[in-house]
């Protein structure tokens, strides 16, 4: 379960950084990628603090 909550924070990451490349290099930014990326992050940042904690 910890390694699945990392997974996402990873991938989180990796979609939040890839907007703003997105965002950088087309001058169109794109909020729905943003909004993903943050939601995996965040989705996967409680699941490993929730785990941690219980």
């Amino acid at each position: 379960m910890v390694l699945y909550g990392l997974l996402l924070v990873i991938a989180g990451v990796s979609i939040v950084a890839y907007g703003i490349h997105w965002s950088i290099i087309s001058g169109d930014p794109k909020q729905t990628v943003m909004v993903v990326g943050s939601s995996f992050f965040l989705h996967g940042f409680t699941s490993v603090l929730g785990t941690a904690n219980g």
